[in-house]
């Protein structure tokens, strides 16, 4: 009998061999419509044990090193139409441009 793996179990497997880098990512998305479901965050939950990753507000998920970032960004496209992918320090660098900074 083949027992049945969590989505996040999976996306765990898949993401072992992604090479890691000390970098942090946000990720925003949004729900439509506006509720997610259960399974998401029930799978989010899990990710959140294993993986290196914050969640400030709704909607946004912060990954300190690319693996944390594929594997919550696999989840996310799975359940999200809307999702944006980001590296902090190129957002932080667009702000200081911005502000005439460094």
């Amino acid at each position: 009998m083949m027992t049945r793996h969590s989505l996040a179990s999976l996306i765990l497997k898949r993401i072992e061999r992604v090479e890691e880098d000390n970098n942090h990512y946000i990720i925003l998305y949004r729900f439509d419509p506006p509720s997610p479901p259960i399974r998401f965050y029930t799978n989010l939950r899990e990710l959140e044990a294993c993986l290196n990753i914050e969640r400030p507000f709704k909607g946004v998920i912060l990954c300190r090193g690319r693996r944390s970032a594929e594997g919550v960004l696999e989840l996310v496209k799975k359940y999200c139409p809307e999702y944006i992918l980001g590296k902090i320090d190129i957002i932080k660098e667009r702000i200081q441009e911005k502000a005439g900074v460094g």
